[in-house]
């Protein structure tokens, strides 16, 4: 899926690079790093970024149920155990866009690149984007890019260290709505996110993960 994704936009290229912040005029707190941010992370590598003491990853379900994972020999299986109760509790201060973006240090881990669609084939078909990365201090930064109207917007948000769970919104809007999914899931290839919009409803959408073009 995501080998097709990135031959059917052979421009994607030159997303996300300097120049297409400074072009956009992107400034999420990582820009000047010269980190590649189409990297992804395994999660060995997320769980040991912050101190925040990880050891079994969850995988949430798109209903927002949490499923504890199997870590035998490092090889992750679906699930051994489950939350009794989907976590669904979305911060407000991520809506509102107050999250600062700055770390202290500069320390932040690329996440990787996705197509967004209301499910894999429409994601597959889909002319937005988005690019997030994580700080040292669980704050998640990104773009959310329409590849139709070359359009760039920032993306702030936070982790909850306790559950594993990622949020993230539009930056300075109110009305954003905000997207959250386990921080597991945004190793994958293909994950579902729940998205809860300002007037209580909420959606299943579906990242599918882009490799960087040559």
């Amino acid at each position: 899926m995501s080998q097709r994704l990135q031959q059917s936009r052979p421009d994607s290229s030159q997303w996300f690079d300097r120049n297409f912040f400074d072009r956009h005029n992107i400034d999420t707190g990582y820009v000047g790093t010269g980190a590649n941010w189409w990297g992804r992370a395994a999660w060995p590598t997320l769980a040991g970024w912050g101190a925040w003491g990880w050891s079994t990853p969850y995988y949430y379900d798109d209903a927002g149920y949490g499923y504890a994972l199997s870590t035998a020999d490092s090889n992750y299986t679906y699930p051994y155990s489950t939350t009794t109760t989907p976590n669904q509790s979305f911060p407000t201060q991520v809506a509102q866009g107050t999250q600062n973006t700055s770390s202290a240090g500069g320390d932040w881990l690329p996440l990787g690149v996705f197509a967004v669609g209301s499910n894999a084939s429409a994601a597959a078909q889909s002319n937005r984007f988005i690019q997030l990365a994580i700080s040292r201090s669980g704050e998640i930064a990104g773009v959310l890019y329409n590849s139709t109207t070359d359009a760039a917007q920032d993306l702030t948000g936070k982790v909850d260290t306790n559950s594993q769970k990622a949020y993230w919104s539009l930056s300075n809007r109110t009305d954003s709505p905000i997207a959250s999914t386990g921080m597991y899931n945004l190793t994958e290839d293909q994950t579902p996110i729940n998205v809860h919009f300002a007037d209580g409803s909420d959606q299943i959408w579906t990242l599918v993960r882009l490799q960087q073009g040559k």
